[in-house]
């Protein structure tokens, strides 16, 4: 199939939105189908991107400035996708995670595929939605949890259950074997390398980080990714915590390689970039496939949206998100070698089983 990938996520830039956008695209392309993505252009050269990434190009990238006149930029970026797609080649499918631009491609009268990764509130963007599900062409909707689909289904009775769909985020298998662990390390030679990878918004549970380093002095924590001035106030930094800062896609192997146990503290309210918003009761984490793929020990919070894809004492140990006590907790169990690697295996199969971007791609699209 011909299909058409439209988003407003700025590539390349530090949300996670561009890496799950751009690796929907890589896997959709191996699939053999023919595929091109709109995005707002971020900067540098096409090969820089897929360098950056370290994404295959199975598929066209088309950027396109955003402008920046206030009050006026997304119509006008929206304007540019929609002129580019109905002058382009006729696409067989068009899909998006933004609610606009399909509406904007129905005058194409070919399939439209919305993902979804979050409820929107009562008011326009609702409507909008609502527009959309009314359309002949509107074909379904992915939802990136259980529990979004349900809230789906709910604020819109007129869905019908068969169009929406579950599709779990997914991640790229990791080969330690031909990655190069990130050097010079920090961490002490026979230490635990504790490690959490991924933004240091609210709700990520810096704190608790904070809090396993200060009483578990023995351990190694280590913080890849954000920058100094998003880093929440802590008081003093523990000799035992190194901050890493953020780092490129591609380089994400390298420090996971390093890392004995990975930590997701997501606490109770879960912020995207920006610090907006709260995704807990729909989010369906990268990191969480990418520590899942590694198979190494994963200590995770203990939320409904979470154990759809993890199983407590099987491919992670889940933890009350405020009970500091239960993460040393945790972490202490997790010196026992034999239980990090019983359950390292077990996330590593459940992984390769479920949630590859292959498999996603696939489902996303079965029976179109």
């Amino acid at each position: 199939m011909r299909i058409a990938y439209t988003t407003g996520s700025i590539i390349p830039s530090a949300a996670a939105n561009s890496v799950q956008v751009l690796r929907m695209c890589e896997a959709l392309g191996a699939q053999g189908h023919d595929v091109t993505l709109h995005s707002a252009d971020g900067g540098g050269t096409e090969d820089a991107v897929f360098s950056t990434y370290n994404v295959r190009p199975t598929f066209r990238l088309l950027r396109h400035k955003k402008p920046t006149l206030r009050g006026l930029g997304p119509a006008a970026y929206l304007a540019q996708v929609t002129a580019a797609l109905l002058s382009g080649p006729r696409p067989d499918v068009v899909y998006s995670r933004g609610v606009r631009y399909l509406l904007a491609a129905s005058a194409l009268r070919v399939p439209l595929v919305y993902e979804a990764h979050a409820m929107a509130l009562p008011g326009p963007r609702r409507r909008t939605r609502e527009a959309l599900f009314a359309l002949p062409t509107f074909a379904r909707v992915v939802c990136v949890s259980e529990g979004l689909r349900q809230d789906m289904l709910a604020a819109y009775p007129s869905l019908e259950a068969e169009r929406v769909f579950v599709a779990h985020d997914a991640a790229v298998p990791i080969d330690f074997q031909s990655v190069v662990p990130a050097a010079p390390w920090p961490g002490r030679s026979g230490a635990l390398q504790v490690g959490y990878v991924g933004g240091i918004y609210a709700g990520r549970g810096i704190e608790q980080l904070v809090e396993v380093a200060r009483r578990l002095p023995g351990v190694d924590v280590h913080i890849v990714g954000g920058d100094a001035a998003e880093v929440p106030n802590i008081g003093q930094i523990p000799a035992n915590l190194y901050s890493h800062g953020r780092v490129l896609p591609s380089e994400v192997p390298t420090y996971l390689a390093r890392f004995d146990v990975l930590m997701a503290p997501f606490q109770a309210r879960v912020a995207v970039a920006g610090n907006r918003g709260d995704t807990s009761r729909w989010m369906s984490p990268l990191k969480i496939f990418e520590y899942l793929s590694t198979g190494r020990a994963i200590v995770c919070s203990d939320m409904p949206v979470l154990r759809e894809v993890l199983t407590d004492d099987e491919t992670a140990l889940l933890v009350p998100s405020a009970d500091v006590d239960a993460w040393v907790g945790a972490v202490q169990r997790l010196e026992d070698a034999a239980l990090r690697a019983r359950l390292g295996a077990a996330a590593r199969a459940t992984f390769e089983r479920h949630y590859t971007w292959d498999q996603r791609a696939r489902h996303v699209l079965a029976g179109l």
